[in-house]
């Protein structure tokens, strides 16, 4: 009898040595992402010890250490605790996996660690009205390829006839930046085949019909907790006339806020509050997705682009409905971006014009 209960003994200590510090991702209270999309990605950790102290914490993303705790040997001690991120999801390439892990020691030199592992879901959608080909520069998705190449993001392109209404609604699938070159009527754009219902005419894509397709690929729930795994629109340019004059078009960025805040965050629509000219159309992409891509905000890009653009070859011009004359863009008001103005593409967001320290994440 002795014997069996020192051997009873001796697996309740182990046990108890066992579970003396764990480690859990995500921390607590945070639920589990169904994915990592755009530059507001946030990953977390959480540890606790039984017994000693808590001496240091790490959360890595793959091989990179992104946030970091030790004990500065003071008079105050933590028994558990937590580690946060936000990141630049494009890191990473689309589709990869992330493994999320956080790693803790105690004072008895105890470690314990716990991973998971989240897809990357970022892409790059490009269209471009047929017509618009036969003008030179007025291929704005083959722009867009270029600046985008080597981003992470995984590119679709639709330049040929045939696109139509169902080729937006499955760009609304994946949508982290989309942008699409056509003729616009203020909150509506065209797409490059016949009005089926209504021959002789264009087909129309309405801001309504957006709503509709945001909803159908998110619902249910908020990004990224989403059961459908589809993530938002991080980034939108509707290089169409006019569909900036009102913010119609802000309708591609429903659900509208996330599973972490109730507001749009890093999610944002460039518009045109006018008549853009076809010739200028690589050009106006070149000017913000290069700034873009060099981790400005968009509305730092937009005014990167009104301070060199007038003295450079890469003009971009338009129209204004009383001016019968083509002009530079030249005000804030002739390109209107809805939502919010400091989302980004690439380097983790920040919710200002400033860069973080390490360029694509940041501790929380």
């Amino acid at each position: 009898m002795m014997r069996h209960m020192l051997l009873f003994v001796a697996l309740v200590v182990s046990a108890f040595a066992t579970a003396a510090i764990s480690a859990w991702v995500p921390a607590q209270g945070e639920g589990v992402p169904l994915y990592f999309s755009g530059t507001k990605a946030i990953a977390s950790g959480g540890t606790a010890t039984n017994v000693g102290i808590l001496v240091s914490m790490r959360l890595y993303l793959n091989e990179h250490q992104v946030a970091s705790w030790d004990y500065d040997g003071g008079p105050h001690v933590v028994f558990q605790g937590g580690l946060r991120v936000m990141f630049d999801s494009s890191h990473f390439p689309d589709q990869s996996w992330v493994t999320v892990r956080m790693w803790a020691k105690n004072s008895l030199n105890e470690v314990a660690e716990a991973t998971r592992q989240v897809r990357v879901k970022n892409q790059c959608t490009g269209i471009n009205l047929p017509e618009f080909l036969t003008t030179p520069g007025g291929n704005g998705a083959w722009e867009l390829s270029q600046q985008m190449a080597g981003s992470n993001y995984h590119q679709v392109t639709f330049i040929s006839p045939g696109w139509n209404r169902d080729t937006c609604w499955e760009a609304m699938r994946n949508p982290s930046v989309y942008y699409i070159a056509s003729h616009g009527y203020g909150e509506s754009h065209e797409t490059s085949i016949e009005d089926p219902q209504n021959p002789g005419s264009p087909e129309l894509v309405l801001w309504q019909d957006y709503e509709y397709f945001r909803s159908w690929h998110n619902d249910p729930g908020l990004p990224p907790f989403n059961v459908c795994e589809n993530p938002p629109v991080t980034f939108a340019y509707i290089d169409a006339c006019h569909c900036g004059r009102s913010n119609a078009f802000g309708s591609l960025l429903y659900p509208y806020y996330d599973g972490y805040g109730n507001f749009v965050k890093d999610q944002a629509v460039l518009t045109w509050n006018g008549k853009g000219l076809v010739k200028s159309t690589q050009n106006g992409v070149y000017w913000y997705f290069h700034r873009l891509l060099a981790m400005d905000t968009i509305f730092s890009a937009r005014d990167y682009m009104l301070e060199f653009m007038p003295d450079s070859t890469k003009k971009v011009y338009m129209k204004l409905d009383h001016f019968p004359w083509q002009r530079l863009v030249n005000g804030r008001g002739d390109m209107p971006i809805w939502g919010d103005p400091h989302t980004r593409i690439k380097g983790v967001y920040t919710g200002n014009p400033f860069r973080a320290p390490a360029g694509w994440y940041r501790p929380l």
